[in-house]
């Protein structure tokens, strides 16, 4: 969502994946997740004390000052480094959308306990990301977002929601739900009525058509249920894979090559990561 901006359906822009602008809005993104990682686990402190006491917090591994100092610094720094990575005419803009997102960071953790409406809010968390990419780069105005960008954000908007709902049923064993999840197959469809089709887009579609598939037959329900949430947000890079590929006709196909192999890249990461980092 931070690679690529289209506005008025004609690529203005695919930021420079080494530039300094871009690794600011890429560690600025990724601190203020890891922040909303933590404050979740310091607002959830007394429930997981008496339902998961094997939570890191409880059990005393990680001192809760930490947490809090920890917490606090990256959704400060991200915030900064957010800011910092925008072109100097729209800093003033983006700082508007950053606390946007760091708002309703904070909303989410605070009351996503008990609460029907918690995914959505999450959702609108990812939701943000390529509209303050799109921003920080000069090459989209939110007040007259594309179609594309919107639909793009709406994808994860809703990609982000299903997930949310699924990790839910995590700590709800006794309580689970039937999850009829073939429609997470039609997730792709606001932006493929849209995208110019060629080859790599059909593959990106297929790809995330397939790994849904293999990971409903991996994880079969209600034991797979962590098992499916890692999968879930590991399909990401095939959404936003989907978008670039799509530029392959009007853009230099080095640039796409370019931009998809980093998706490409960050996708394995995800993969070799989760094997030491629980996803959920």
């Amino acid at each position: 969502g931070l690679s690529i901006c289209i506005v008025d359906e004609s690529p203005l822009r695919l930021a420079a994946i080494f530039s300094p602008q871009f690794l600011y809005l890429l560690i600025g993104a990724s601190s203020l997740y890891v922040a909303g990682m933590i404050f979740n686990d310091l607002w959830d402190y007394e429930w997981d004390r008496r339902h998961r006491p094997e939570r890191p917090l409880v059990t005393g591994a990680v001192a809760k000052l930490s947490a809090q100092i920890a917490s606090m610094g990256l959704l400060i720094g991200g915030t900064i480094f957010i800011i910092f990575g925008a072109i100097p005419a729209v800093r003033s803009y983006v700082t508007i959308l950053v606390v946007l997102l760091v708002g309703l960071i904070l909303i989410y953790n605070r009351w996503h306990k008990g609460v029907a409406w918690a995914p959505y809010v999450m959702g609108l968390c990812r939701f943000m990301l390529p509209l303050i990419g799109c921003a920080a780069s000069g090459a989209a105005s939110v007040s007259s977002p594309s179609l594309i960008l919107f639909l793009h954000a709406l994808t994860l908007w809703i990609l982000t929601v299903s997930v949310t709902f699924l990790a839910r049923d995590e700590v709800r064993v006794t309580r689970h739900r039937s999850l009829k999840d073939k429609w997470l197959y039609g997730i792709p469809l606001p932006l493929m009525l849209i995208l110019p089709w060629n080859v790599w887009t059909v593959f990106f579609v297929l790809g995330y058509g397939l790994w849904i598939w293999t990971s409903n037959r991996r994880h079969p329900l209600p034991a797979g249920v962590a098992g499916r949430v890692a999968d879930r947000l590991s399909a990401f890079p095939f959404i936003d894979a989907l978008l670039v590929s799509s530029l392959w006709a009007i853009r230099a196909p080095s640039v796409v090559m370019t931009a998809l192999g980093f998706v490409a890249v960050c996708w394995i990461l995800n993969l070799l990561s989760r094997k030491y980092i629980p996803a959920s």
